[in-house]
């Protein structure tokens, strides 16, 4: 024969009530972007230095810059950098662990017009 104890409080009562209901999980909220999720606005950056840049975002957005003159060169040092384009466009909202991209060149360059 099998003893089943019976479970007093306010967990006790919780589990009860969610035994009786038959209720197996409380479903998350339908948003795929919460309050906690969402981030600041992605600001307007095109023409600033790449270094002032990166400065408008926190720890968790991922930038990846990108040389567009073709070159192929890394950035190595953002402050001799200047934004050209930017993915997403400003004022999109991002979220936790957002990724953007941010085209550059030297900043005595012309950015592409084809960016």
């Amino acid at each position: 024969m099998i003893s089943i104890k019976r479970r007093t409080g306010y967990l006790g009562s919780v589990l009860a009530a969610i035994a009786f209901t038959g209720i197996a999980a409380i479903p998350a909220a339908a948003s795929p972007v919460t309050a906690i999720d969402a981030g600041p606005a992605m600001p307007d950056l095109v023409g600033k230095p790449l270094d002032v840049a990166y400065q408008a975002f926190d720890y968790r957005t991922r930038i990846t810059a990108e040389d567009l003159s073709g070159a192929g060169r890394h950035v190595v040092w953002p402050a001799n950098w200047k934004v050209c384009t930017q993915d997403p466009a400003p004022g999109v909202v991002l979220v936790d662990n957002a990724r953007v991209t941010l085209g550059a060149v030297k900043k005595d360059e012309t950015c592409p017009k084809n960016g």
